[in-house]
């Protein structure tokens, strides 16, 4: 009996779905963040950088403090686990449907730091969020994780069908 293989198509359809769905997240769901009640419109004005965070940890620190007194509960786990795992599938999907460009670990990791770090930018410069080293800190993280996983499932069936069929 012959085992039926996902078509590739089907996959790659699916991480479609997952950008379009991530794009919507990222850039439109909340809408443009207001601006101050003086008007000030400037990027680099004192009320915008307000939401730029360049301090390692600082943010995760923050919600593991109100998790740790039980408030705010719900808004901590959304934030941290939403930044861990939103960029996540990339790790599963991009080996997948581009193992020549995206199995190599370094490569992977380079293409996401700049990828997630360029959304972060955007993000702050459009008025759509925040820009906060540990919301990439997190995404690239479990990017990373879910490639590890990923990569160890290959490596498994490939050793598996080797065994299988000498």
């Amino acid at each position: 009996m012959k085992k039926r293989r996902t078509p590739k198509f089907l996959l790659f359809l699916v991480f479609v779905i997952y950008l379009a769905f991530l794009v919507y997240l990222l850039f439109f769901e909340h809408g443009l963040r207001p601006l101050n009640d003086a008007g000030e419109e400037g990027v680099f004005s004192e009320s915008h950088l307000y939401y730029c965070n360049l301090t390692p940890f600082k943010t995760i620190r923050e919600y593991e403090k109100l998790l740790k007194n039980g408030r705010l509960v719900g808004l901590s786990l959304i934030n941290l686990l939403g930044n861990l795992f939103a960029f996540a599938p990339q790790g599963f999907f991009l080996p997948l449907l581009f193992p020549k460009k995206y199995s190599n670990f370094i490569r992977f990791f380079i293409f996401e730091l700049i990828l997630i770090s360029a959304v972060e930018i955007i993000q702050f410069l459009t008025y759509r969020g925040s820009l906060d080293i540990d919301d990439l800190i997190l995404n690239l993280s479990g990017a990373c994780l879910f490639f590890v996983v990923t990569e160890l499932f290959v490596f498994i069936n490939k050793r598996r069908k080797r065994r299988e069929n000498p």
